[in-house]
Protein backbone atom coordinates (compact mmCIF):
# COMPACT_ATOMS: atom_id res chain seq x y z
CA UNK A 1 0.00 0.00 0.00
CA UNK A 2 1.33 3.45 -0.84
CA UNK A 3 0.34 7.08 -0.41
CA UNK A 4 0.59 8.05 -4.09
CA UNK A 5 -2.44 9.89 -5.46
CA UNK A 6 -1.19 10.71 -8.97
CA UNK A 7 -2.02 8.22 -11.72
CA UNK A 8 1.50 8.10 -13.25
CA UNK A 9 3.33 6.74 -10.16
CA UNK A 10 0.43 4.36 -9.53
CA UNK A 11 0.76 2.85 -13.02
CA UNK A 12 4.56 2.75 -12.75
CA UNK A 13 4.39 0.91 -9.44
CA UNK A 14 1.86 -1.59 -10.77
CA UNK A 15 3.86 -2.17 -13.95
CA UNK A 16 7.06 -2.80 -11.97
CA UNK A 17 5.31 -5.33 -9.78
CA UNK A 18 5.61 -3.20 -6.64
CA UNK A 19 1.87 -2.93 -6.07
CA UNK A 20 -0.76 -5.65 -6.17
CA UNK A 21 -3.72 -3.92 -4.52
CA UNK A 22 -4.16 -0.17 -4.43
CA UNK A 23 -6.57 1.99 -2.47
CA UNK A 24 -6.71 5.76 -2.55
CA UNK A 25 -7.15 8.11 0.39
CA UNK A 26 -9.35 8.91 2.20
CA UNK A 27 -9.53 5.29 3.28
CA UNK A 28 -12.78 3.65 4.22
CA UNK A 29 -12.26 1.50 7.29
CA UNK A 30 -14.09 -1.56 5.94
CA UNK A 31 -12.14 -1.39 2.68
CA UNK A 32 -8.84 -1.08 4.54
CA UNK A 33 -9.66 -4.08 6.71
CA UNK A 34 -10.61 -6.11 3.64
CA UNK A 35 -7.32 -5.24 1.91
CA UNK A 36 -5.29 -6.20 4.98
CA UNK A 37 -7.12 -9.53 5.23
CA UNK A 38 -6.43 -10.18 1.56
CA UNK A 39 -2.73 -9.38 2.06
CA UNK A 40 -2.48 -11.85 4.93
CA UNK A 41 -4.22 -14.55 2.88
CA UNK A 42 -1.93 -13.87 -0.08
CA UNK A 43 1.13 -14.19 2.14
CA UNK A 44 -0.25 -17.47 3.52
CA UNK A 45 -0.74 -18.79 -0.03
CA UNK A 46 2.84 -17.85 -0.89
CA UNK A 47 4.21 -20.24 1.71
CA UNK A 48 2.43 -23.17 0.09
CA UNK A 49 2.65 -22.37 -3.61
CA UNK A 50 4.86 -19.74 -5.23
CA UNK A 51 3.10 -20.23 -8.60
CA UNK A 52 -0.33 -19.73 -7.04
CA UNK A 53 0.94 -16.64 -5.28
CA UNK A 54 2.27 -15.11 -8.52
CA UNK A 55 -1.01 -15.82 -10.28
CA UNK A 56 -2.98 -14.25 -7.43
CA UNK A 57 -0.85 -11.10 -7.50
CA UNK A 58 -1.16 -10.87 -11.29
CA UNK A 59 -4.94 -11.09 -11.06
CA UNK A 60 -5.03 -8.40 -8.40
CA UNK A 61 -2.81 -6.10 -10.46
CA UNK A 62 -5.21 -6.44 -13.40
CA UNK A 63 -8.16 -5.71 -11.11
CA UNK A 64 -6.35 -2.64 -9.79
CA UNK A 65 -5.77 -1.35 -13.30
CA UNK A 66 -9.47 -1.86 -14.01
CA UNK A 67 -10.39 0.20 -10.95
CA UNK A 68 -8.07 3.02 -12.00
CA UNK A 69 -9.47 2.93 -15.54
CA UNK A 70 -12.98 3.29 -14.15
CA UNK A 71 -11.96 6.39 -12.21
CA UNK A 72 -10.45 7.97 -15.31
CA UNK A 73 -13.42 7.44 -17.66
CA UNK A 74 -15.30 10.56 -16.58
CA UNK A 75 -12.20 12.77 -16.60
CA UNK A 76 -11.22 11.65 -20.10
CA UNK A 77 -14.66 12.18 -21.62
CA UNK A 78 -14.69 15.95 -21.14
CA UNK A 79 -11.46 16.88 -22.98
CA UNK A 80 -12.31 14.32 -25.64
CA UNK A 81 -15.64 16.01 -26.35
CA UNK A 82 -13.80 19.32 -26.80
CA UNK A 83 -11.39 17.61 -29.20
CA UNK A 84 -14.21 16.13 -31.29
CA UNK A 85 -16.03 19.47 -31.50
CA UNK A 86 -12.86 21.18 -32.73
CA UNK A 87 -12.29 18.41 -35.26
CA UNK A 88 -15.69 19.24 -36.77
CA UNK A 89 -14.67 22.90 -37.01
CA UNK A 90 -11.50 21.78 -38.74
CA UNK A 91 -13.64 19.71 -41.12
CA UNK A 92 -15.49 22.91 -42.13
CA UNK A 93 -12.13 24.49 -42.89
CA UNK A 94 -11.11 21.44 -44.94
CA UNK A 95 -14.35 21.69 -46.92
CA UNK A 96 -13.39 25.27 -47.80
CA UNK A 97 -9.95 24.20 -49.03
CA UNK A 98 -10.73 24.72 -52.77
CA UNK A 99 -11.80 28.33 -52.10
CA UNK A 100 -8.69 28.97 -50.00
CA UNK A 101 -6.50 27.50 -52.72
CA UNK A 102 -8.06 29.75 -55.39
CA UNK A 103 -7.62 32.80 -53.14
CA UNK A 104 -3.97 31.97 -52.57
CA UNK A 105 -3.32 31.66 -56.30
CA UNK A 106 -4.54 35.24 -56.71
CA UNK A 107 -2.82 36.65 -53.62
CA UNK A 108 0.30 38.82 -54.08
CA UNK A 109 2.68 36.73 -51.99
CA UNK A 110 6.10 35.21 -52.74
CA UNK A 111 5.89 31.94 -54.75
CA UNK A 112 7.71 29.89 -52.08
CA UNK A 113 5.26 30.96 -49.38
CA UNK A 114 2.30 30.36 -51.70
CA UNK A 115 3.51 26.82 -52.48
CA UNK A 116 3.95 26.03 -48.78
CA UNK A 117 0.48 27.35 -47.88
CA UNK A 118 -1.13 25.36 -50.71
CA UNK A 119 0.68 22.24 -49.46
CA UNK A 120 -0.76 22.79 -45.96
CA UNK A 121 -4.25 23.35 -47.37
CA UNK A 122 -4.03 20.12 -49.36
CA UNK A 123 -3.16 18.30 -46.13
CA UNK A 124 -6.29 19.56 -44.35
CA UNK A 125 -8.64 16.88 -45.64
CA UNK A 126 -6.53 13.75 -44.86
CA UNK A 127 -5.33 15.14 -41.53
CA UNK A 128 -8.88 16.00 -40.47
CA UNK A 129 -10.11 12.55 -41.48
CA UNK A 130 -7.37 10.88 -39.43
CA UNK A 131 -8.13 13.10 -36.45
CA UNK A 132 -11.83 12.30 -36.65
CA UNK A 133 -11.18 8.57 -36.94
CA UNK A 134 -8.75 8.62 -34.02
CA UNK A 135 -11.09 10.72 -31.90
CA UNK A 136 -14.04 8.41 -32.53
CA UNK A 137 -11.84 5.40 -31.81
CA UNK A 138 -10.76 6.92 -28.50
CA UNK A 139 -14.37 7.75 -27.63
CA UNK A 140 -15.44 4.16 -28.24
CA UNK A 141 -12.50 2.84 -26.21
CA UNK A 142 -13.46 5.04 -23.27
CA UNK A 143 -17.08 3.94 -23.56
CA UNK A 144 -15.85 0.36 -23.65
CA UNK A 145 -14.19 0.82 -20.25
CA UNK A 146 -17.67 1.05 -18.76
CA UNK A 147 -18.43 -2.42 -20.11
CA UNK A 148 -15.36 -4.16 -18.66
CA UNK A 149 -17.27 -5.59 -15.76
CA UNK A 150 -20.24 -6.71 -17.83
CA UNK A 151 -20.07 -10.11 -19.53
CA UNK A 152 -20.94 -10.20 -23.21
CA UNK A 153 -24.07 -11.97 -24.28
CA UNK A 154 -22.81 -15.00 -26.25
CA UNK A 155 -25.87 -14.71 -28.51
CA UNK A 156 -24.78 -11.25 -29.67
CA UNK A 157 -23.11 -11.35 -33.08
CA UNK A 158 -20.05 -9.20 -33.61
CA UNK A 159 -20.58 -6.42 -36.12
CA UNK A 160 -19.27 -6.88 -39.67
CA UNK A 161 -16.31 -4.58 -40.28
CA UNK A 162 -14.49 -3.61 -43.46
CA UNK A 163 -10.83 -4.13 -42.44
CA UNK A 164 -9.14 -2.20 -45.26
CA UNK A 165 -9.93 1.36 -44.03
CA UNK A 166 -8.72 0.29 -40.59
CA UNK A 167 -5.49 -1.08 -42.07
CA UNK A 168 -4.91 2.24 -43.84
CA UNK A 169 -5.72 4.22 -40.68
CA UNK A 170 -3.27 2.14 -38.62
CA UNK A 171 -0.58 2.79 -41.24
CA UNK A 172 -1.24 6.55 -41.11
CA UNK A 173 -1.20 6.68 -37.31
CA UNK A 174 2.10 4.77 -37.11
CA UNK A 175 3.91 6.71 -39.84
CA UNK A 176 5.33 9.12 -37.28
CA UNK A 177 7.18 6.19 -35.69
CA UNK A 178 8.63 5.06 -39.01
CA UNK A 179 9.60 8.39 -40.58
CA UNK A 180 12.35 9.38 -38.07
CA UNK A 181 13.96 5.96 -38.63
CA UNK A 182 13.73 6.41 -42.44
CA UNK A 183 11.54 3.32 -42.55
CA UNK A 184 8.34 2.64 -44.47
CA UNK A 185 4.99 1.05 -43.73
CA UNK A 186 3.21 -0.56 -46.67
CA UNK A 187 0.20 -2.65 -47.60
CA UNK A 188 0.32 -5.72 -49.85
CA UNK A 189 -3.01 -7.19 -50.80
CA UNK A 190 -6.20 -6.76 -52.81
CA UNK A 191 -8.03 -3.46 -53.11
CA UNK A 192 -11.09 -4.99 -51.45
CA UNK A 193 -11.21 -7.31 -48.46
CA UNK A 194 -14.12 -9.33 -47.04
CA UNK A 195 -15.78 -7.96 -43.94
CA UNK A 196 -14.75 -9.61 -40.68
CA UNK A 197 -16.75 -10.49 -37.58
CA UNK A 198 -15.01 -8.06 -35.23
CA UNK A 199 -16.01 -4.59 -33.99
CA UNK A 200 -14.16 -1.78 -35.77
CA UNK A 201 -12.91 -0.26 -32.52
CA UNK A 202 -11.31 -3.49 -31.37
CA UNK A 203 -9.74 -4.25 -34.76
CA UNK A 204 -8.32 -0.71 -34.82
CA UNK A 205 -6.87 -1.23 -31.36
CA UNK A 206 -5.19 -4.48 -32.39
CA UNK A 207 -3.75 -3.24 -35.68
CA UNK A 208 -2.39 0.02 -34.29
CA UNK A 209 -0.75 -1.90 -31.45
CA UNK A 210 0.89 -4.49 -33.70
CA UNK A 211 1.95 -2.06 -36.46
CA UNK A 212 3.37 0.35 -33.87
CA UNK A 213 5.36 -2.49 -32.32
CA UNK A 214 6.77 -3.32 -35.75
CA UNK A 215 7.71 0.30 -36.45
CA UNK A 216 9.42 0.58 -33.06
CA UNK A 217 11.34 -2.65 -33.69
CA UNK A 218 12.56 -1.32 -37.05
CA UNK A 219 13.59 1.98 -35.43
CA UNK A 220 15.41 0.12 -32.65
CA UNK A 221 17.55 -1.68 -35.24
CA UNK A 222 18.93 1.68 -36.29
CA UNK A 223 19.32 0.89 -39.99
CA UNK A 224 17.71 3.01 -42.73
CA UNK A 225 15.19 1.66 -45.24
CA UNK A 226 13.59 -0.74 -42.78
CA UNK A 227 10.08 -1.87 -43.57
CA UNK A 228 6.82 -2.90 -41.95
CA UNK A 229 4.48 -4.72 -44.32
CA UNK A 230 0.82 -5.55 -43.81
CA UNK A 231 0.01 -8.51 -46.05
CA UNK A 232 -3.63 -9.55 -46.51
CA UNK A 233 -5.18 -12.62 -48.09
CA UNK A 234 -8.53 -14.33 -47.72
CA UNK A 235 -9.30 -18.02 -47.90
CA UNK A 236 -12.63 -19.79 -47.41
CA UNK A 237 -14.33 -18.07 -44.47
CA UNK A 238 -11.20 -16.53 -42.92
CA UNK A 239 -9.11 -13.40 -43.49
CA UNK A 240 -5.39 -13.53 -42.73
CA UNK A 241 -3.43 -10.37 -41.93
CA UNK A 242 0.31 -10.66 -41.52
CA UNK A 243 2.30 -7.77 -40.08
CA UNK A 244 5.96 -8.32 -40.96
CA UNK A 245 8.91 -6.20 -39.90
CA UNK A 246 12.66 -6.45 -40.42
CA UNK A 247 13.42 -4.99 -37.00
CA UNK A 248 15.54 -6.27 -34.14
CA UNK A 249 13.50 -9.46 -33.63
CA UNK A 250 13.26 -11.42 -30.39
CA UNK A 251 15.31 -14.12 -28.74
CA UNK A 252 13.47 -17.41 -27.99
CA UNK A 253 13.31 -16.72 -24.24
CA UNK A 254 11.69 -13.33 -24.89
CA UNK A 255 9.31 -14.70 -27.54
CA UNK A 256 8.08 -17.37 -25.12
CA UNK A 257 6.91 -14.66 -22.70
CA UNK A 258 5.39 -12.25 -25.20
CA UNK A 259 1.69 -11.79 -24.49
CA UNK A 260 2.10 -12.46 -20.76
CA UNK A 261 0.44 -9.58 -18.87
CA UNK A 262 2.97 -7.01 -17.58
CA UNK A 263 5.93 -8.54 -19.45
CA UNK A 264 7.68 -5.89 -21.56
CA UNK A 265 11.15 -5.25 -22.96
CA UNK A 266 10.64 -1.48 -23.25
CA UNK A 267 11.26 0.94 -20.41
CA UNK A 268 8.05 2.83 -21.26
CA UNK A 269 5.95 -0.29 -21.94
CA UNK A 270 3.11 -1.66 -19.80
CA UNK A 271 3.24 -5.27 -20.93
CA UNK A 272 -0.49 -5.23 -21.64
CA UNK A 273 -0.71 -4.38 -25.35
CA UNK A 274 -0.15 -7.81 -26.92
CA UNK A 275 -2.02 -9.54 -24.10
CA UNK A 276 -5.02 -7.36 -24.95
CA UNK A 277 -4.60 -8.09 -28.68
CA UNK A 278 -4.64 -11.84 -28.02
CA UNK A 279 -7.75 -11.49 -25.88
CA UNK A 280 -9.65 -9.39 -28.42
CA UNK A 281 -8.82 -11.69 -31.34
CA UNK A 282 -9.68 -14.80 -29.32
CA UNK A 283 -13.01 -13.31 -28.23
CA UNK A 284 -14.28 -13.23 -31.83
CA UNK A 285 -13.01 -16.73 -32.63
CA UNK A 286 -9.82 -15.65 -34.36
CA UNK A 287 -6.19 -16.67 -33.94
CA UNK A 288 -3.14 -14.61 -33.04
CA UNK A 289 0.39 -15.94 -33.61
CA UNK A 290 3.85 -14.37 -33.28
CA UNK A 291 7.03 -15.64 -34.94
CA UNK A 292 10.35 -13.89 -34.47
CA UNK A 293 14.08 -14.34 -34.88
CA UNK A 294 16.71 -12.16 -33.29
CA UNK A 295 18.36 -9.90 -35.89
CA UNK A 296 15.92 -10.94 -38.63
CA UNK A 297 12.52 -9.56 -37.65
CA UNK A 298 9.04 -10.47 -36.49
CA UNK A 299 5.84 -11.66 -38.15
CA UNK A 300 2.49 -11.36 -36.41
CA UNK A 301 -0.31 -13.39 -38.00
CA UNK A 302 -3.93 -12.48 -37.31
CA UNK A 303 -6.66 -14.79 -38.62
CA UNK A 304 -10.24 -13.53 -38.40
CA UNK A 305 -13.58 -15.11 -39.33
CA UNK A 306 -15.28 -13.32 -42.20
CA UNK A 307 -18.89 -12.17 -42.08
CA UNK A 308 -21.46 -14.24 -43.92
Amino acid sequence: MTAYADVEPILRAINEGLVARYIIKPWIRTELVQVLRWAIEAWTFSRDSAALHRRLLETERLATLGSIAGMLVHDLKQPLMSLLVNVEHLRELANAAPLLRDALLQAPIPPAQRARLIELIDDLDPVTSDLRTSGNHLSELISGLRELGRPRDPRTQASATDPLPIVRHAMAVCQELAIPARASIGYEGPGELPRVRMPATELTQVLINVVANGAQAVAARGMPHGKVSIVARSEADMLELQIRDDGVGMAPEVLSRVGTPFFTTRADGTGLGLAQCQRLIGTVGGRFRIESERGIGTTVTIILPTAA
